[in-house]
């Protein structure tokens, strides 16, 4: 019986559009749907929809990362028919399991394709980081570390400016085809800013450790997330000067974009 629903469905959508060329109807396609299952962007689930996104089933027109979050309609990280036909059964009045059509697919807090660690880019040199190791849930741990050798003393050989920190990012917010917007929702460092120990190291060096701020992240603060892939031209002039590389061409990494400091955290895997 299930099957023969599914035929009939896939029958009905083809009758419905079968005047619509499957190539010539992407002028209508939005670039960055906001809406579960409305790709159009006219505010409704239709027919319509549910054939762009059998094109993207069965790879007739590719689609990007915002497209893909609207036509995704059952979750399972796939565009497959199994969506279309969702979308299809919406919009003629069928039930479709709970779906909740039309909802805001940029609100929320799935990180898991952008989990991973990221390090600050700008600095004096390999011995001053910061490193933030983010989670599917956009919760993050992170540690600023920053050597002064010269910085010595009678009671130490050098010293370390250092940090550890926790905290968490608000959901990622879609701002375009290749970008996210999101900000620090909390954070909080390990030890008290402006105190500081001596510690011995494990080769018996004398470490004067200095508690400080970390540098790149602080809470409150305005993120940018750029994806891998993003053309250059869509990204923030001073981004080329914290980034060379990413002058050369498309970008060849994910990235955190500090907007409030200007400071840019690189994927390293």
């Amino acid at each position: 019986m299930k099957k023969l629903l599914s035929l009939i469905l896939a029958l009905s959508m083809i009758l419905t559009l079968g005047g619509i060329s499957l190539t010539a109807n992407a002028y209508s396609l939005q670039e960055s749907p906001t809406a579960l299952g409305d790709l159009d962007g006219d505010g409704r689930v239709s027919a319509k929809d549910s054939l762009y996104i059998m094109q993207f089933a069965i790879k007739r027109i590719k689609y990007n990362e915002n497209q893909k979050k609207c036509a995704d309609v059952n979750a399972d990280g796939r565009v497959t028919t199994n969506d279309a036909l969702l979308a299809l059964r919406h919009s003629i009045g069928l039930p479709t399991k709970g779906i909740t059509f039309l909802k805001d697919v940029r609100n929320g807090s799935d990180f898991s394709e952008y989990a991973g660690t990221y390090y600050f880019s700008v600095g004096r040199g390999a011995s001053r980081y910061t490193m933030i190791t983010l989670n599917a849930d956009g919760t993050f741990t992170g540690v600023y570390s920053e050597t002064i050798l010269y910085d010595r003393d009678s009671g130490y050989d050098y010293t370390i400016y250092y940090n550890e920190f926790s905290g968490s990012f608000d959901g990622l917010n879609s701002t375009g085809t290749y970008e996210y917007g999101t900000r620090v929702k909390s954070f909080n460092v390990k030890y008290t800013p402006n105190t500081s120990e001596i510690k011995t190291g494990d080769y018996g060096q004398r470490i004067r450790y200095c508690y400080t701020e970390p540098s790149g992240i602080s809470n409150g603060d305005q993120f940018k997330l750029y994806i891998e892939g993003t053309p250059k031209n869509i990204l923030p002039e001073d981004f080329f000067l914290l980034a060379p590389s990413a002058s050369e061409g498309d970008l060849p990494y994910d990235a955190f974009y500090n907007c409030t400091n200007h400071a840019l955290f690189r994927r390293s895997n």
